[in-house]
């Protein structure tokens, strides 16, 4: 792990490529997929694997969701 990595294990849990290997080592029970990062210039990318917009947003509602209740505690 290099030091770029281990600086973001220790401040968010898990470094980007930890995360990304968690996903990838999984990834045969995973039906839908959204994937956001953020690169080194502050520009949003995303790619995602369903065809269905509405169930997309739906679950882009449960994140925004989970982390409203991570803040309120």
């Amino acid at each position: 792990m290099d030091f770029k990595q281990a600086k973001q294990k220790k401040e968010r849990g898990f470094s980007v490529d930890e995360a990304l290997e968690e996903i990838n080592k999984e990834k045969d029970k995973y039906e839908d997929i959204i994937i956001i990062g953020v690169t080194k210039d502050k520009e949003i990318e995303f790619s995602y694997s369903t065809d269905n917009n509405g169930a997309a947003i739906g679950y882009l509602e449960v994140v925004k969701q989970h982390f409203i209740d991570e803040i309120i505690g």
